[in-house]
């Protein structure tokens, strides 16, 4: 007889045998892990390395920075990475993270794949600047800049209106060259408000034809910097990072804070480019926009994380920006925690993630072709998905597939700071596309003298299928209105909202079951075998599921897994630890906007240590999170499943180890003793493929099963 597991969407039959360890807290130290060297590597090799420690025990070792397709070995840390034949040469950031009860600590270091020399920056290097760096490279090196805060023209990094050597040297097709910071966050170009950090003005002829200058910006990687307090420069703009007329460039774990005041840009800002990557990138403080791509072509914004803590210009502002695209995907990024209100100077919110022809309509080059938002998550900002897009000039519609919008706040007018009317949280006026999204919690902060909707079309085709929405109230605390010309919206879970039906917008096939916590128990899931798990349009889900990475790692548009959704577990987010430390420290106003706030709070809900991914887990209020990384390793007729203990968290117990022969359907489980627990060991298994997950257990309940991961075992009993 099967026996239904309460909330967490899995199904338990029997019981077998388990041979499990068990933990207290070690007495050992904190981990240290000794220094690692940069290295070399060559395509079609497999790279490994193995850390060593200087102290500390009973270590768990993880990933923490690196490709995809690199892996760490959870018991030994050793790194094992198989490089492409044909991967382009370039230089990477590894880091691997060792944790134990007592703490955790990560190291980085940098592997040069492919060729090219090592030039060191550094106040005790040859070269002491930037600029004597870049000069002295030549096509396809690599220059590393060491740790420290770099400030003056001389550590800029721009070639508008000063000398061709202040920039890398272009590298070539399949050949990159790569500058970066030698451990990812640290080394800072400080611009202090009087210089750009970052100006690259290219030669590439984008769809304006728009003049440029002569000098060759392509083939060129840029990793791990923190850049902030820009300035603007001639031809250019206050972005601590401007890019314009370049090609085949990739922007990698890019930290950016604080443009110049009353800028007209974006804190990260690419223009009329091609083929350019901004991956891993994460940008906060003062500023119009955080990330902005603007009449470029084959643009992919993957993997990023932006918080505007105040605006600093008279124009609308917003987080992640398609600007008159053609061939655009934004993947896996998170907009969040922009919820100051009293400190936006201009009460118009262009949207967290923002796809526009705007201003540039009437340019004829301006268009949005194939531009998809997909995985994506805005949570606790004002506003969350604007289309601002006329078909007339040639536009196709905006996609947003398997996105969330939860916690938004509307913002005033279009027209002036001053205008009191409320517009939607998702507007469209030009052809948008909704699959499988789940939206949230809206609120009105302020009263308006008119409402308007949830959801506006305004005009054009729109269509909303397979979503998911939720709590929709006005400022009194009465049910919102939900749609205003919307043509087709589709086996939808609508619930406590509005009238659904509103102005010539006609919902069929509606649910109207609550979601919670059934089917949504924690933010970013639709739970595995809940209602609503088939219940859309040919049998789909209804709801966004975002789980994993889509697109692969450092691959531009084309390449080989730029636009697949594969097997890397977006949570943990990456560096999501160095991504807090940056964004709690700063502080703006003489103290008035505080950046420890939100998920870069000292503790969640539950008293334990917070992070990016359990503030956006636990943000229903769910205080028992499942396990994250885990780790099955088959060895005979055994296997041994490890995962990472939230020891921070008092409530925590233990944990229970759930196998089967199918995906979600477990026919054994067995419960492991003690928080500081981290493995299990399952003996005796017969030859064949076991799908397995683990929950964490505390004595008030059972947490939703963690990322499942399927092994076989090839040893017979």
């Amino acid at each position: 007889m099967r026996i239904g597991l309460p909330n967490i969407g899995i199904l338990v039959v029997t019981m077998a045998v388990f041979l499990v360890a068990s933990a207290t807290k070690a007495t050992a130290a904190v981990p240290v892990i000794a220094k690692m060297t940069n290295d070399s590597a060559v395509q079609g090799a497999t790279y490994t390395r193995k850390p060593k420690l200087v102290a500390g025990t009973k270590v768990r070792w993880n990933k923490e920075f690196g490709p995809d397709d690199m892996t760490v070995d959870p018991d030994s840390g050793e790194v094992s990475w198989a490089i492409p034949s044909g991967l382009a040469r370039e230089a990477f950031h590894l880091g691997v993270r060792a944790t134990n009860s007592d703490g955790s600590v990560y190291k980085t270091w940098i592997v040069k794949v492919g060729g090219g020399r090592y030039i060191y920056v550094g106040p005790s290097d040859r070269h002491k600047t930037i600029s004597s760096g870049t000069v002295a490279a030549s096509s396809g090196d690599t220059i590393v800049v060491r740790d420290g805060c770099y400030s003056g023209i001389m550590n800029m990094m721009n070639n508008i209106g000063a000398d061709r050597g202040t920039i890398p040297p272009s590298g070539t097709p399949g050949i990159y060259t790569t500058i970066m910071a030698e451990h990812p966050g640290g080394a800072l170009i400080d611009g202090e408000g009087v210089n750009q950090p970052i100006s690259w003005q290219g030669n590439y002829n984008s769809r304006d034809r728009h003049p440029h200058n002569a000098y060759s910006t392509s083939f060129i990687a840029i990793k791990g910097f923190i850049v902030g307090r820009g300035h603007a420069l001639p031809s250019s703009n206050g972005s601590v990072l401007y890019m314009n007329h370049v090609d085949h460039v990739k922007i990698i774990d890019v930290g950016g804070y604080d443009q110049s005041i009353n800028d007209n840009g974006a804190i990260l800002n690419v223009q009329r480019s091609n083929y350019v990557l901004l991956e891993g990138d994460y940008v906060w403080g003062n500023g119009r926009e955080g990330i902005t791509t603007y009449i470029c072509d084959h643009t992919i914004m993957r993997r990023n994380l932006v918080r505007i803590d105040s605006d600093n210009s008279v124009e609308p502002f917003g987080g992640i920006v398609n600007y008159a695209n053609t061939y655009s995907r934004t993947q896996n990024s998170i907009v969040i925690d922009m919820d100051q209100y009293k400190d936006y100077s201009y009460r118009y919110l262009a949207g967290a993630f923002n796809d526009s022809v705007g201003g540039a309509r009437y340019e004829p080059w301006s268009k949005m072709i194939d531009v998809q938002t997909v995985n994506c998550i805005a949570l606790n900002v004002y506003n969350a998905f604007t289309v601002n897009v006329q078909q007339d000039n040639g536009s196709e519609p905006t996609i947003l597939n398997n996105v969330i919008g939860w916690d938004i706040k509307t913002m005033g007018g279009m027209t002036t700071r001053l205008d009191t009317r409320s517009y939607a949280v998702i507007t469209a006026p030009g052809s948008m596309q909704i699959n499988q999204a789940t939206f949230g919690k809206w609120r009105s902060p302020l009263a308006r003298t008119a409402f308007n909707c949830f959801i506006n079309g305004w005009e054009y085709t729109q269509s909303l299928l397979n979503s998911v929405i939720y709590d929709v109230q006005d400022y009194n605390g009465k049910a919102g209105n939900l749609f205003f010309g919307w043509e087709t919206v589709d086996y939808n879970n609508i619930c406590k909202t509005g009238k659904i039906d509103f102005n010539s917008t006609r919902s069929t096939h509606t649910i109207t079951t609550n979601p919670i916590p059934a089917c949504i128990r924690y933010l970013p899931r639709i739970e595995p075998g809940c209602p609503l798990w088939k219940a859309g349009k040919s049998g789909a889900r209804v709801g966004a599921n975002i789980m994993f990475m889509r697109g692969s790692s450092g691959t531009l548009w084309g390449e080989k897994g730029y636009d697949t959704e594969g097997t890397i577990p977006m949570w943990p987010f990456p560096h999501e630890e160095l991504i807090k430390t940056k964004l709690s420290a700063y502080s703006h106003g003489n103290g008035k906007i505080i950046g420890a706030r939100g998920f870069c709070a000292k503790t969640s809900i539950d008293g334990s240590l917070q992070t990016l991914t359990k503030y956006i887990w636990g943000y229903l209020g769910a205080s028992l999170l499942p396990p994250f990384n885990i780790h099955v390793v088959p060895s005979g007729s055994s296997v041994v499943v490890s995962w990472d203990a939230d020891s921070s968290n008092s409530n925590v117990s233990g944990y229970k180890i759930y196998l089967g022969k199918s995906p979600g359907i477990y026919t054994s489980s067995s419960i492991v003793a003690g928080k500081y627990t981290t493995a299990g060991t399952i003996r005796n298994l017969a030859c064949g493929t076991y799908f397995f997950a683990v929950t964490t257990r505390s004595p008030h309940g059972e947490s939703g099963p963690s990322y499942e991961v399927s092994k076989s075992v090839v040893n017979s009993r």
